[in-house]
């Protein structure tokens, strides 16, 4: 039941669909329910469009890139961070069944049924060269290691190799009685293999271009061979229901490997020990190179098996099968622990003529997937992380504005445009205490000890017991709105940011109140102590922000900016200040005497130190966040991929990860390190608002224009594969 429910929601809510599929498989660990939690495990991040079938799809050497070759002529660069496409090739007149980039990364190859290969900028997709010469149909094209050539194999039973660079032809291998399947250069690039359907793979010399050996045994037509890494060994498969490995050195057969159907493909582990082979037969199976014995059969496709590639790493294998899905196993112990399926109402591809546009790769990090089943789209998945919805918070009858988890991590605080603040148990999602007024327009104002929460409306503030929700104070006096409140850091304080261009202090105890700090100019839109509570820090519309003695209220700096000041924030040492303005720069100052120390250029909504101080965190209505040295204001990552501005962003804890909120509806989760993505929180319906980490950084909380926060824990691959193992 919950295996189905999950099924039924997971295009929509995947988090949701996740949480079901592991429940499921807890209440009864059944296939189906080992199936839900594959299939919703992995993210679609992107969906790469052409206007007929997809035939191949791989990423660039440095994964930025993704490259898609299609029926519809023509091939297309896309940006792998956000799906953008970044370059039409056109020029072709046929179908391309295959493209792939040089090894550097700075062109491509495209291999046509127009009987044409052709070499393109991968900058800009402009043309380099065309490779003219076959009589028929090219299967595909492929660089040589160093770049400097390109093999072709074609229907008219030849392949030839052409420098990559002037489009020279260089030599033509002849020989075979029936069209050349594939072609490809040994790691060292001093041999070739070509594979044909007149049943034989021949080796020849990458030098001279003369026949080293001819390998002959199978009795049907080869459709694909590869060399080892070493290059002391070749695997050769095809329509036989063999793939053989033989010794590149003689020509010995080594072993047979024996399907119950044509074998499609072959590919060898990184470190060579293995073989994987595709089938017709619905299965793949892991061989031990050495000897050929079966150490895996991968079972659980439903039609034909048609490719079949290793991660980077060796640890996970990827299949294609023509039942529309591409599937992720562990290659040791072969259990599947990802399904990547075609979306329901998918535009199949119109025609195939017999060509096999099943085609999936990994990234080079082996993080994502990108994949091509037999429709009109290549898709790129995720399958590091996801985010697994553990509690829903619902009850605010009007949008949430923000969202915080406890100090001690217990409890949840959310606050809406329905001017309550809730207590939720972060554990369970229970509603605990409604408290009447929001606490701030972003996060909850809690005491040092989580035990006290102040919450604003109109012209006051209120200090409440968060255990059971009594009111202990009301600060009065204000004359205007209350923008925002916090406490001290020894919580016996409180800040109240004002409307009425004035910031007051307040004890926490009792409710007087201590100073007003007079001077700004136009709204005060933020306060807040220094870690040390000997200073506070406010922000303005009038352009600037204000360092003050927490004591006696002197005006000790003014930090100037062009248009009004959004927010300010004391590093963790409070050495330094960042502000972000509206003027779309973030300022970073020294804490002491208000010198500007760097100038961050971005359209910035807020700016937030991390949690050793070393770098600070901005997010921008260019539908990015960004991240900078504090010490001297050089960016050093940009964090792409949202769709809409990214209205917060928040370090963990220990300053791993970042998170992200997003107006596309989402939250993400990234490495704080070399910004790549670990998970979309994918499931809420409206404006993410806010996204925040539990104090341990096991959980983050996501606040939504939906009426709803969602508490959620990061699932790893390796998580999902010690759930399906129990």
């Amino acid at each position: 039941m919950l295996a189905a429910q999950s099924e039924e929601i997971r295009s929509r809510d995947q988090g949701q669909a996740l949480d079901l599929a592991i429940r499921g498989c807890n209440t009864a660990r059944t296939e189906e329910a080992r199936l839900a939690i594959t299939k919703a495990f992995p993210q679609l991040v992107a969906t790469l469009h052409h206007d007929a079938g997809v035939e191949s799809a791989v990423f660039s050497p440095d994964g930025q890139r993704i490259l898609t070759a299609s029926d519809d002529h023509t091939a297309k660069l896309w940006s792998t961070k956000d799906g953008r496409l970044l370059a039409t090739l056109l020029g072709h007149t046929d179908k391309i069944l295959y493209a792939e980039f040089s090894p550097d990364g700075r062109r491509i190859v495209t291999a046509s049924l127009d009987h044409t290969a052709r070499v393109w900028n991968a900058a800009d997709g402009s043309l380099l060269v065309s490779l003219q010469g076959h009589t028929d149909k090219l299967q595909n094209a492929r660089f040589s290691p160093d770049g400097e050539r390109i093999i072709t194999a074609s229907w008219d039973l030849t392949a030839r190799v052409w420098s990559s660079a002037d489009g020279r032809l260089l030599a033509i291998l002849q020989g075979h009685g029936n069209t050349v399947g594939n072609a490809v250069f040994s790691r060292d690039g001093r041999r070739i293999i070509t594979a044909s359907w007149d049943h034989t793979a021949r080796v020849w010399n990458g030098v001279d271009y003369t026949l080293l050996a001819t390998l002959t045994g199978h009795n049907d037509a080869l459709l694909d061979a590869r060399f080892s890494p070493d290059g002391r060994r070749i695997v050769t498969c095809g329509s036989d229901r063999t793939a053989r490995v033989w010794s590149s050195e003689d020509g010995r057969l080594l072993a047979i490997l024996r399907h119950g159907g044509v074998i499609s493909r072959v590919a060898f582990s990184p470190d060579g020990r293995r073989i994987a082979t595709a089938s017709y037969d619905h299965t793949a199976r892991v061989w031990n190179s050495e000897d050929g014995s079966v150490l895996a059969t991968l079972q659980g496709h439903t039609s034909e098996v048609r490719h079949v590639t290793f991660s980077p790493d060796g640890r996970l294998l990827l299949t294609d099968s023509v039942d529309s899905t591409a599937r992720v196993w562990n290659s040791i112990n072969g259990r599947l622990l990802a399904t990547l399926q075609v979306p329901t109402g998918a535009a199949a591809s119109p025609t195939n003529n017999g060509f096999s546009p099943w085609f999936s790769a990994f990234s080079p990090d082996g993080r994502l997937v990108v994949a091509a089943l037999g429709d009109t789209a290549a898709r790129v998945w995720n399958i590091t992380a996801a985010g697994d919805v553990v509690a829903m918070l619902q009850g605010h009858t009007k949008e949430l504005m923000g969202v915080t988890f406890s100090p001690d991590g217990q409890h949840i605080f959310t606050v809406s445009w329905d001017n309550t603040t809730r207590v939720w148990n972060s554990t369970n999602g229970q509603l605990l205490v409604t408290l009447q007024g929001t606490s701030g327009y972003a996060q909850a104002a809690t005491s040092p000890d989580g035990q006290r929460i102040i919450t604003r409306n109109k012209d006051t503030a209120r200090i409440w017991s968060v255990p059971d929700g009594r009111l202990l104070t009301t600060l009065q006096g204000h004359t205007d709105v209350v923008w925002s409140a916090q406490f001290s850091p020894d919580g016996q304080r409180i800040i109240a940011a004002n409307k009425d261009r004035t910031a007051r202090v307040w004890s926490s105890a009792d409710g007087r109140l201590l100073m007003t700090l007079i001077g700004h100019t136009d709204v005060v839109t933020s306060a807040q102590f220094s870690p040390d509570g000997r200073r506070i820090l406010t922000s303005s519309k009038d352009h600037t922000a204000r360092v003050w003695n927490s004591a006696d209220g002197r005006l000790l700096a003014t930090l100037e900016h062009t248009d009004e000041v959004l927010a300010a924030q004391f590093s963790p040492d409070g050495q330094r200040i960042v502000t972000a303005s509206a003027d779309h720069t973030a300022r970073i100052w020294n804490g002491a005497d208000g010198r500007l120390l760097a100038t961050l250029e971005d359209q910035v909504v807020i700016a937030r130190f991390s949690p050793d101080g070393q770098r600070i965190l901005t997010t921008s209505a260019d539908h990015t966040a960004r991240v900078w040295s504090s010490a001297d204001g050089h960016l050093l990552i940009t964090l792409e991929g949202h769709k809409g501005a990214v209205w917060n962003a928040q370090f963990s804890p220990d300053g791993r990860r970042i998170v992200t909120a997003s107006v596309d509806n989402t939250a993400r989760v990234w490495d704080s390190t070399d910004g790549h993505l670990l998970a979309v929180l994918q499931g809420h319906t409206n404006v993410v608002a806010d996204a925040a980490f539990s104090p341990d950084g096991q959980r983050i909380v996501t606040a939504s224009y939906d009426r709803s926060a969602r508490a959620w824990r990061l699932l790893t691959l390796d998580d999902i594969e010690q759930i399906l193992a129990k």
